[in-house]
C-alpha cells in the first residue's frame, strides 16, 4: 500500500505541473501527445526508456 500510494503522490505532482502548462498554453491549438504509464499513472510528454517513478519499461506506455 505505501508503494502504491507513493507512486500515486509522485504522478499527481507531473500531474500538477501538465494542468498548469496547458493553462499557460491554451491558445496553441498544435496537437501534443503524451505517454501514460499504466502502472503507476505517471504521464510523459515523450516516451522515456523506463519511467522515471515505477521503472516500467517505456515501451509498456500507452500513447495519448
Amino acid at each position: 500500500a505505501v508503494m502504491s500510494f507513493t507512486f500515486a503522490m509522485k504522478a499527481e505532482e507531473v500531474h500538477a505541473k501538465l494542468y498548469q502548462d496547458a493553462l499557460e498554453n491554451l491558445d496553441n491549438t498544435e496537437e501534443v501527445f503524451y505517454y501514460l504509464c499504466p502502472v503507476c499513472g505517471n504521464i510523459e510528454k515523450f516516451r522515456p526508456d523506463k519511467c522515471s517513478i515505477c521503472g516500467v519499461a517505456g515501451d509498456k506506455f500507452i500513447e495519448y
